[in-house]
């Protein structure tokens, strides 16, 4: 069974207690200990774990080359 963890801002301001940032809190460590602990298993088994892919750079490359273009024009 796959449930949707709602983020904090979907919540309407009055319906934000505590409680219920509390129990977000603790849903979202649930599903994360959850994820670790299915790796675990399929690791143990033999079988494959997600793959870890690391979070593209092409944003830092782009900014990287504007502020070069842009010191570049300033020679001239």
């Amino acid at each position: 069974m796959i449930v949707k963890i709602p983020k904090i801002d979907e919540i309407p301001l009055e319906e934000q207690t505590s409680w219920v940032l509390t129990l977000l809190e603790c849903l979202n460590a649930l599903a994360e200990e959850n994820k670790a602990l299915r790796d675990e298993i399929a690791r143990l088994k033999g079988g494959k774990t997600r793959p870890k892919i690391k979070p593209s750079n092409s944003l830092e490359g782009g900014r990287k080359k504007i502020k070069a273009h842009v010191a570049f024009q300033g020679l001239f």
